[in-house]
């Protein structure tokens, strides 16, 4: 049986841990190939829970260790976090500039009028944005 040590990074206990007891958090893209490429690459990510305080610790770790833990048995599953967490889509814009005092009374003037949305399906959609 394979003895992993590690720290809990909330309590700072030391733990003895197992394979059964760790998750290896891969990011999507390919392992880098070079130096060059590892510096600027995501790294992949370990987690464990503390048998003492509770907490999961999230820690990021070298390739070369991750490989080895991966032979060990130790489970992997694409990190996630690292994609975008919401798709573009309407209901989710992106976020622009905020609104100045003026664009905000303006906005509310608008809104007072009877006819605002009349006047908003007249102006007809904006133009797209360039991908940023």
């Amino acid at each position: 049986m394979v003895q992993i040590q590690s720290t809990c990074s909330s309590c700072r206990a030391e733990l003895d841990l197992t394979v059964s007891d760790l998750v290896l958090l891969l990011p999507v893209e390919a392992e880098p190939q070079s130096q060059s490429e590892a510096e600027t690459a995501c790294p992949p990510r370990l987690v464990h829970d503390c048998e003492e305080c509770g907490a999961t610790s999230v820690r990021t770790i070298e390739w070369r260790l991750a490989r080895l833990l991966r032979v060990h048995g130790v489970p992997a599953l694409p990190d996630l976090e690292l994609e975008p967490a919401v798709e573009p889509h309407p209901e989710n814009p992106p976020a622009g500039p905020a609104l100045t005092a003026d664009e905000i009374i303006e906005l509310h003037d608008a809104l007072e009028r009877t006819d605002w949305f009349d006047e908003l399906v007249a102006a007809g959609p904006l133009p797209d944005r360039p991908a940023s």
